[in-house]
């Protein structure tokens, strides 16, 4: 568990550090070009532009580690809740699902319990996504984490699609969304 926490931290840093590294460079081009057009002898255009991606880097950087730190802070409150209750095995949680989306299902249910960090068994399938999820606050983290965990466990490649999220309400509609999109990428 220790390991999967520090790989996903890795990759959380490594994104932040792209992110605030691209915004910096969108700020200060600007100011770079406009320093190669002015014919003063002074640092001070290039200087500008350096001031303002630096600052531009640092804001990006400090509002995403704000939105990481709530999304854990979430997770952490969805995994206490989950934790506390029952355990539920597989043959009871594949009984309500047909033969071929009983497979989808496991593969969600597996990436869900992945994504919130806990036993697979805590996860059911009368979940409902805003009360046992709090789906809305950990969108769209859980959403591209889902998908992309269930289409690997299919050998397909990540594509470009959409999760439309509007009708969701429990685990049975998570499938069946996450289905629709699987059947679009082959």
């Amino acid at each position: 568990m220790n390991a999967g926490i520090l790989k996903l931290a890795f990759v959380n840093s490594a994104r932040i550090l792209k992110l605030a590294l691209t915004v910096a460079i969108v700020f200060a081009l600007p100011g770079r070009i406009r320093a190669s057009f002015v014919d003063d002898q002074h640092f001070s255009p290039l200087m500008q532009s350096v001031a303002i991606g630096g600052l531009a880097f640092v804001a990006t950087t400090a509002l995403a580690i704000r939105d990481l730190q709530k999304l854990g802070t979430q997770k952490g409150l969805v995994r206490q809740h989950l934790e506390n209750r029952s355990d539920m095995d597989e043959r009871p949680f594949s009984a309500g699902f047909e033969v071929m989306s009983a497979q989808l299902a496991v593969f969600v249910r597996l990436a869900v319990a992945e994504f919130f960090m806990v036993p697979v068994e805590k996860i059911r399938p009368d979940d409902s996504l805003e009360h046992d999820y709090q789906f809305q606050r950990v969108m769209p983290d859980f959403q591209v984490f889902v998908v992309s965990r269930v289409l690997r466990e299919y050998h397909l490649s990540p594509a470009v699609y959409r999760f439309d999220s509007r009708n969701l309400a429990d685990f049975t509609d998570l499938v069946s969304e996450v289905g629709r999109i699987i059947s679009n990428c082959q």
